[in-house]
């Protein structure tokens, strides 16, 4: 009767078990899907305000999120969780805070239900069709379907068509807890920012 060394038996199951796992797993994301071969396009090295005109912080609401591919990112959460990363692909420097938010896409309308911290950006450095893609390590409580947003005075993490509703904008600003109010305006343009699950 043929007979196994025990080594050999061992080797055999953890060969088997490495087969049963995939070699690296990509964490699940939501927002647009950033790749070194998306550019951000007249947004400007200064970014572009909600509104010319306008001064102030405003609200921009993703709708729609980017891909360079076959459908569209989902702008909200499909699940509970955390955000442990947040990435953005810009034009120029600047500075913003990921917000989230609740919406009634129909009447169009939105409010803060969670705030990040303030993040700063540098822009695209090196040049070239490789673009950069800057990350933040955040830790942002989510739940399932709330919208990816953010806070600030410009923004150069944009990609802009040729119309659409891809954003939901605010001029003033959403406050936090706030009842829900009507946008301002939509616009056409792209959020380059994906928000990565821990």
């Amino acid at each position: 009767m043929f007979k196994m060394n025990p080594r050999t038996i061992v080797a055999a199951a953890v060969a088997t078990l490495a087969l049963a796992v995939p070699a690296s797993a990509s964490a699940e994301s939501f927002g647009s899907k950033l790749a070194r071969n998306i550019g951000p396009s007249n947004a400007g090295t200064d970014g572009q305000p909600c509104f010319k005109g306008m001064p102030g912080k405003c609200t921009r609401v993703m709708m729609e999120g980017y891909t360079n591919g076959p459908g569209v990112g989902k702008p909200k959460a499909p699940h509970d969780g955390k955000i442990d990363k947040l990435k953005i692909i810009a034009q120029g420097p600047g500075s913003f805070r990921p917000v989230l938010a609740k919406v009634r896409p129909g009447p169009e309308k939105a409010k803060v239900v969670r705030r990040g911290p303030k993040l700063r950006y540098a822009g695209q450095q090196g040049g070239g069709q490789r673009y950069d893609i800057e990350k933040f390590n955040v830790n942002i409580r989510v739940k399932k379907g709330e919208y990816l947003a953010v806070e600030s005075r410009r923004t150069s993490f944009l990609r802009c068509s040729s119309g659409g509703t891809n954003q939901l904008l605010f001029q003033p600003a959403l406050q936090l807890n706030d009842p829900f109010a009507s946008a301002t305006g939509s616009d056409g343009c792209w959020l380059l920012l994906e928000a990565v699950y821990d």
